[in-house]
């Protein structure tokens, strides 16, 4: 090959592979309400422990940190009972296929040309970081976040699909204070009523 052969082989636009498939990991999967208040129990219960073992040794937080390492191993558990397979994403032909798993239990597709992408971004003191992507078609609406899958990844692949993704940046502190002073509301209640 020549040099300009070399030249113009390099400036060939590069064309995204026909079929990509991520895959789902199980940490990220819904549960259902009965099985979330069912870990946020052991959460209740370590805090408890910690808070009638306040006058002991064992009151520098160990309970509530086995407590949190408590709810990830029990989440973890039900989501290996409920997902033995979690499956894969898979985009193909201009469409997408969503598994059962991030669905409700329904195996899905929809076509890219026709859905709305739109990727959830928060901004930190780190920089910016995708927390969740939602896909609509019609009134149909699958959302996976980024603990069930790479959604840098996703987006690089969208993006050299040309499919046309929306960004909605939200701040995950204000959330996490409004959830404390709830909180804080609800243990005031409880001592007041005591």
């Amino acid at each position: 090959m020549t040099s300009d052969e070399l030249d113009s082989a390099e400036k060939l636009p590069v064309m995204p592979p026909n079929r990509e498939v991520f895959e789902i990991t199980r940490m990220g999967l819904p549960l259902s309400l009965k099985d979330n208040l069912l870990c946020g129990l052991v959460i209740v219960l370590a805090i408890d422990l910690q808070i009638r073992l306040s006058h002991t040794f064992l009151a520098e937080g160990l309970i509530a940190f086995a407590g949190f390492i408590g709810y990830v191993a029990m989440r973890y558990w039900l989501l290996t009972r409920r997902y033995p397979a979690p499956g894969d994403l898979v985009i193909e032909n201009g469409a997408i296929y969503f598994p059962a798993s991030i669905n409700g239990g329904q195996a899905d597709s929809f076509d890219l040309s026709n859905c709305i992408v739109k990727f959830y971004v928060n901004r930190g003191k780190s920089g910016v970081s995708k927390t969740s992507v939602e896909f609509r078609h019609g009134l149909q609406v699958v959302k996976i976040n980024s603990l069930s899958i790479d959604l840098d990844q996703l987006d690089k692949a969208l993006t050299a699909r040309g499919v046309s993704i929306q960004r909605e940046f939200w701040q995950m502190g204000l959330y996490a204070v409004g959830f404390l002073l709830i909180a804080i509301l609800i243990f005031i209640v409880f001592m007041v009523l005591r």
